[in-house]
């Protein structure tokens, strides 16, 4: 780590270069047992809080190791394992684990069962909880949303459990426990969400300081209502260490220990699983590849399966009927007119229907349950080459039990940041038909609405609802 080796790099050319260990991905039980520092300590900038510190400490203290040890954390007769290496610092190369520290032990460990906690101590507490569990089974359909049928109640808790149940937590204990509670719980999920962004620029790393700060002002009810003494806990605490973390080793979305895990599925597992089991090496390469090439070609699509859903009328006419929907032709006419004129700047509502393409008769209409959309999300961990694939589904009996109509967002202002440039709409139906010689693709939707022009002071999340005509009608479109 002294001497520089040439080295041959990517591009070709020759560097002299000096090694040097980067940082290091663990839980806070393995950073403890690396840093050498008592469990319960922050091994991060605790004390002490680098090698030549931990001797000035020793000398200091006489060698007491009892001293040390109750005073400071320092297990003294131990030393990290990179205390001869010249350019090494161990308590600056650890790094907080997105997963075991913030999503499994924040999250999972300290508020929910803290909210469960609150609830055991108010006289209606059965009642409350079996309403959270109530909420949290009814979310509404939503590609990529995971349902839970029996609430927070299932077997085995998981990460991908803590990650799907956080999308869900926050609207379901809205009104059953104290309003600081929900904007502590609200300032960590942004938290959650802004760590995991793939580019961290300064504006956001000043977010991530400022909602930090505001999950541990807000968090303190906890201590009013006697649920809590105290929060020194080093899980909540490595929260402050992300600010100066994202600075020197760049965004954690890519420096967790999930990382090896989600990666050995997405390249191994789910490979294996669509090979024929035999001789599947050279199956499961062909797979991957496939998947590369897919997702570098392609910012987003969506596609519809090879199969029609059975038991629908093949005209317009009579799936309108079949529907009970009577605009159903409209909605084509006017779908049309947006799709042959889409430099248009009149909104195609006001556009006279005999002015929109005319349908003919022996026009073919497929119907599907669902379909396929592939886009760019950098920030999913699992993707390979910043590419994801959710399925949306649209059934009227959803193995075979009650319908399913998934929740989509539309993009409708690329100005705009966040939910202020999308619209929110449920599939009714997708569709498909020839007109002419080009093929559509289509969904029949209907529009949601903002419920404010605002998010909810106390959640922090926007809030929809049903859009109406001014008949009073579902206000729908393909």
């Amino acid at each position: 780590m002294k001497k520089a080796h040439v080295t041959q790099c990517g591009d070709g050319y020759y560097c002299r270069c000096i090694y040097r260990i980067g940082p290091y991905i663990a839980d806070y039980l393995e950073q403890c047992l690396l840093a050498c520092v008592v469990q319960g300590w922050c091994p991060n900038n605790g004390v002490p809080c680098s090698h030549k510190h931990k001797e000035a400490l020793l000398q200091a203290c006489d060698g007491e190791v009892k001293r040390l040890w109750e005073g400071y954390g320092y297990i003294a007769d131990i030393k990290p394992f990179t205390s001869h290496f010249p350019w090494a610092n161990i308590y600056e190369l650890l790094l907080p684990d997105l997963l075991h520290q913030v999503i499994k032990g924040t999250f999972k460990d300290h508020l929910v069962s803290w909210i469960k906690a609150y609830f055991k101590t108010q006289p209606n507490g059965s009642r409350l909880l079996a309403e959270m569990d109530r909420r949290i089974a009814a979310a509404h359909p939503f590609a990529g949303l995971r349902r839970f049928p029996e609430g927070r109640n299932f077997k085995q808790w998981t990460g991908d459990s803590s990650k799907a149940l956080m999308k869900v937590f926050l609207p379901a204990i809205a009104g059953l426990v104290p309003d600081g509670m929900v904007r502590a719980i609200s300032a960590f999920l942004e938290f959650c969400y802004l760590v995991c962004c793939s580019e961290i620029s300064k504006d956001i790393l000043d977010q991530i300081e400022a909602v930090v700060t505001r999950f541990h002002d807000k968090h303190t009810t906890l201590l009013e209502y006697g649920i809590r003494d105290n929060f020194l806990l080093p899980r909540q605490h490595s929260l402050n260490h992300y600010h100066i973390s994202i600075q020197m080793f760049g965004t954690p979305n890519r420096l967790c220990s999930s990382i090896t895990k989600s990666k050995h599925i997405k390249a191994v597992k789910e490979p294996y699983r669509h090979s024929s089991h035999w001789e599947a090496l050279g199956q499961m390469l062909e797979d991957v590849d496939a998947e590369d090439a897919e997702g570098s070609a392609l910012w987003g699509d969506v596609q519809l399966p090879k199969r029609t859903a059975s038991g629908y009328p093949c005209t317009v006419e009579a799936l309108s009927a079949h529907l009970h929907n009577p605009a159903l032709s409209e909605y084509i006419h006017r779908f049309l007119y947006d799709q042959q004129n889409p430099d248009s700047n009149v909104f195609e509502m006001d556009i006279p229907l005999d002015q929109c393409p005319q349908l003919p008769d022996n026009m073919r209409v497929c119907v599907y349950h669902s379909a396929s959309a592939l886009y760019h999300a950098p920030s999913d961990l699992s993707g390979i080459g910043g590419m994801h694939r959710e399925y949306i589904c649209s059934s009227p009996s959803w193995k075979h039990s009650h319908p399913r109509h998934d929740i989509v967002f539309i993009e409708h202002n690329p100005d705009k940041t966040g939910f202020r440039g999308l619209g929110v709409a449920q599939v009714w139906l997708f569709l498909s038909f020839h007109f002419g010689v080009t093929r559509y693709n289509c969904a029949l939707v209907q529009w949601f609405e903002h419920y404010q022009d605002s998010p909810c002071p106390v959640t922090g999340m926007w809030r929809v609802q049903p859009d109406y005509t001014f008949e009073e009608f579902e206000n729908m479109k393909i």
